[in-house]
C-alpha cells in the first residue's frame, strides 16, 4: 500500500521544533546577558546570581512542557487499547492541513 506524504505537515511540524529550539537558545543568551546587570543592580552574590539564572531557565523548561502537555492532551487521540490496525487507520483518516 502506498501512502501519500502530507508535506505541509512534515513543514509545519519542523518549523515547530527549530523554532523551539532557537527561542531556548535567545531565551539563554538573553538571561546570561543580562546577568552583569541583574548582580550590579541587585547586588547579588554569585551563588545568588547563580540560583537566578538556573529559576528562570528552569522555568522556561516548565512552561514548555506544560505547553505540550495541553497539546498531546487536546490533539494527540488515545491509542490505549486498540491494535496497531486500528491505529494505522486511525491515522490515514486524520487530515493534518
Amino acid at each position: 500500500m502506498h501512502r501519500k506524504i502530507n508535506i505541509g505537515f512534515v513543514v509545519l511540524i519542523s518549523t515547530v521544533a527549530a523554532l523551539g529550539g532557537l527561542m531556548f537558545g535567545f531565551d539563554i543568551a538573553i538571561i546570561t546577558g543580562a546577568n552583569p546587570f541583574i548582580e550590579l543592580y541587585f547586588g547579588l552574590s554569585k551563588i545568588e546570581l547563580g540560583l537566578g539564572t538556573s529559576s528562570l531557565l528552569f522555568g522556561c523548561i516548565a512552561v514548555m512542557a506544560i505547553a505540550q502537555l495541553v497539546f498531546a492532551l487536546k490533539y494527540v487521540p488515545e491509542t490505549k487499547g486498540k491494535t496497531l490496525e486500528e491505529i494505522e487507520i486511525m491515522w490515514q483518516n486524520i487530515n493534518y492541513c
